[in-house]
């Protein structure tokens, strides 16, 4: 059975407010709202089945010496029709070995917060991927790759990317 969409995955759209900031470090809280898509992402449900939702996340950053920083992220996601809510746990390492190139090491986790509804299976992921980045004059090429490390009823994921990030 294969499971295809065309269009856009879901959607988010949030604001971050500065909660504090220090010598060498930062605390930040974000809301979000998530808009779904013909090629949605919630965890275990074929695409296009998803809906709305919101999300609230807290975030620290915090520098090492001159060259890395570490930064973790916990959020609370809830969604609407019926699905079930989700707690996350983000956590980045990066490290600049030259002042053009950028080292990311990073874990993504997702888990479900109540007991499943019927017919629903309970779902944890974690995913751990790491990226190289080169900064060009006008953005940074990011190579790397994710491998989902653990899960309990989702996907298992290998993959490699390249990714752009432009500059504002």
């Amino acid at each position: 059975m294969a499971d295809a969409a065309k269009g856009l995955a879901a959607s988010e759209a949030g604001a971050r407010l500065a909660l504090w900031q220090g010598d060498m470090a930062v605390a930040s809280l974000q809301m979000s709202a998530v808009f779904p898509g013909t090629g949605e992402n919630v965890a275990d449900r074929p695409l296009g089945d998803g809906g709305h939702g919101a999300e609230v996340r807290a975030l620290f950053g915090r520098g090492i010496g001159q060259h890395a920083f570490v930064e973790a992220q916990t959020a609370y996601r809830w969604r609407d029709d019926g699905f079930q809510d989700e707690g996350r746990l983000d956590l980045t390492a990066g490290w600049r070995p030259g002042p053009r190139f950028l080292v990311l090491l990073q874990s993504y986790s997702t888990w479900t917060v109540h007991d499943p509804p019927i017919g629903q299976r309970d779902i944890s992921q974690h995913k751990i991927q790491a990226s190289l980045g080169v900064s060009t004059r006008r953005g940074d090429v990011h190579i790397g790759g994710y491998v989902t490390a653990a899960g309990r009823n989702a996907v298992d994921e290998r993959a490699v990317f390249v990714a752009w990030w432009q500059r504002f």
